[in-house]
């Protein structure tokens, strides 16, 4: 068949968990917003394919059409593949835009995005399309796939993990994730952001500004903003980029988000406490008010609300500063978290004006009133919704999950007999001044075997520190076996350089210098970062990730990333990073 290109904007089911993880702990890591692009993609429509190879309808054989990436890819399921399947009339559906993808903006996929082939499904969610795509077959079963199951699943709030297990609803068909719901943000005004309302410096509006999406092919109608906690909403500004793109294409199917904006006036900054958004699509569908947690913490589309704190600044200027629900990953701040109402200085910035100026004039024709105050999850601050962190409290007793020995739990465990357990065959880290034998959990581990042995033998508090929730610092006391004898734990060996040829990566951690930074847009850059020698390799998989590890504001943040650069690259390695 042809080759194709589509604009599609892209979402993670994850989009803005870090809310429901302030509320209760889900199984998932902290994303914000900001989990959504936008790209336009080139391929092969997936019914052209299957035409190709004689398959036109659905039959009682080829009911499905299952996907999978490379074998070992990850570390659960007896494959160690990542693979999921959709329904054959859905892959032979031209209207639905299935590509098997080889380009993204003009260019060949990057190993970060999929190349040499990934599937593209318009609407859905990311964790539906597989990248790396390695086999594809049609059967008469949907997949059996470990992470067909055991991922992007919305399950009921009173479902938690362990229940989730013990009652087979991960196995529920009806709970599978596909299409993305509706949901909108603001990216504006900024966190942390203060705005003048006297002096020199103030202006008449301040603006107001975000995005929506939805899937299924449905179309953003409307975008509205309150200062009233949703008992009145005023209309935005819509622009929809892709609706020229879908008359030529003689379609009605939209698969890009919608941006908005609009202006409020300084003077009704003075009396709002928040200001929150929502949007409307073709079916009518819009975002509920109040947050519902779920377990894996997907598909979270409540109000997205900013509140509004009176404040003077430095000079003694009086205005406003607006406080986002959350930041994105270990980053502070939000009204949802326990900084809620702490204003930081050294993170501040300046509101926007409006560029108009001017409000626009559409006045609200209806008030609900209910009568009563109605209190929500999503209203109330830090103090009343449950906190990420823990501490470990002492104890002169092994954990339960493991053994240990007297003189160990009475006299504590030397660094040199901790560095002698660094392998699978038996993983101890020490954190806080705790020895832990990990050894029972490799298997278990959600983010695999590979994530505790990096640090098996080695001081790894920070490392803990950065990525771990409470319920995980809970779950650490199991595999206690004794405190650390020498609390003055030495730091990480210096690793050699490699020679030359040698694969870069190791075990420890090393420093890994920044020789140059490129600007591709606004927002996005390459970091260059030099390996030993110009001959050097990086000595990374593709599809694989490395840990970068940097201090920040004085903690450790860890973050795994992709590169853009293979092992035929010498001398360096490109990171391509969002930058805020």
């Amino acid at each position: 068949g042809p080759v194709v290109s589509i604009p599609v904007t892209f979402i993670c089911a994850g989009n803005r968990r870090k809310e429901q993880n302030m509320t209760k702990k889900t199984i998932g890591f902290n994303w914000g917003a900001g989990a959504v692009a936008n790209s336009v993609w080139t391929g092969v429509r997936l019914c052209d394919v299957l035409a190709y190879l004689g398959i036109t309808k659905v039959s009682e054989q080829h009911q499905y059409v299952h996907f999978e990436g490379p074998l070992g890819e990850l570390p659960q399921g007896s494959t160690g593949s990542y693979g999921t399947s959709i329904a054959m009339g859905w892959a032979l559906d031209r209207e639905r835009d299935v590509l098997l993808a080889f380009k993204q903006n003009g260019e060949p996929l990057t190993p970060d995005h999929g190349a040499p082939l990934r599937t593209l499904l318009p609407g859905c969610i990311g964790g539906r399309m597989i990248k790396w795509l390695t086999k594809m077959s049609v059967s008469d079963k949907p997949s059996e796939n470990h992470y067909h199951f055991f991922d992007n699943r919305v399950l009921p709030p009173h479902v938690d993990a362990e229940l989730a297990t013990a009652e087979g609803w991960w196995f529920k068909p009806e709970y599978i994730i596909n299409h993305i719901n509706i949901n909108s943000a603001m990216f504006e005004p900024r966190h942390n952001a203060f705005f003048p309302l006297d002096g020199s410096s103030a202006y008449p509006t301040v603006k107001v500004s975000g995005y929506a999406y939805v899937g299924g092919g449905l179309k953003i109608i409307r975008a509205e903003i309150s200062l009233d906690g949703g008992r009145s909403w005023e209309m935005a500004d819509l622009t929809r980029p892709e609706d020229e793109i879908a008359a030529a294409r003689g379609t009605d199917k939209h698969w890009c988000w919608a941006w908005w904006e609009t202006e409020v006036e300084a003077s009704r900054l003075r009396s709002c406490k928040e200001i929150c958004c929502r949007a409307v699509d073709s079916n009518q569908n819009m975002q509920p008010a109040h947050l519902t947690w779920n377990v894996m913490g997907m598909m979270n589309n409540c109000l997205f609300r900013i509140k509004v704190h009176p404040m003077k600044d430095s000079s003694g200027v009086s205005g406003v500063w607006f406080e986002h629900p959350t930041m994105p990953g270990n980053e502070k701040g939000g009204w949802m978290t326990e900084d809620a109402g702490k204003f930081d200085p050294e993170q501040a910035a300046l509101a926007l004006p409006g560029h108009r100026g001017a409000a626009p004039k559409r006045s609200v024709a209806a008030v609900w009133s209910s009568g009563a105050a109605v209190e929500s999850v999503a209203s109330k601050t830090a103090s009343d919704v449950m906190l990420a962190g823990g501490s470990a409290k002492a104890s002169a007793q092994a954990g339960r999950l493991v053994t240990s020995k007297p003189e160990w739990l009475t006299n504590g465990i030397p660094m040199e007999e901790v560095s002698k357990h660094s392998d699978e065959k038996s993983a101890w880290i020490v954190v806080k001044g705790r020895v832990y034998d990990c050894t029972p959990y490799l298997e278990d581990h959600p983010g695999g075997a590979s994530s505790i042995l990096l640090v098996a033998g080695q001081e790894a508090t920070e490392d803990f520190e950065a990525v771990h929730s409470k319920k995980a610092w809970g779950q650490l006391e199991d595999y206690y076996i004794g405190p650390l004898r020498n609390r003055s734990v030495p730091s990480a060996p210096v690793v050699a350089p490699a020679p030359q040829d040698e694969a870069f990566l190791k075990k420890q951690a090393q420093p890994l210098p920044l020789i140059e930074k490129i600007t591709v847009s606004q927002d996005t850059r390459i970091f260059r970062f030099g390996l030993p020698s110009p001959n050097a390799r990086l000595g990374l998989p593709t599809g694989m990730h490395m840990l970068l590890k940097a201090k920040v504001g004085g903690a450790t943040v860890m973050r795994p990333y992709s590169p853009m650069t293979d092992d035929t690259t010498r001398g360096h390695v490109d990171l391509l990073v969002k930058v805020y």
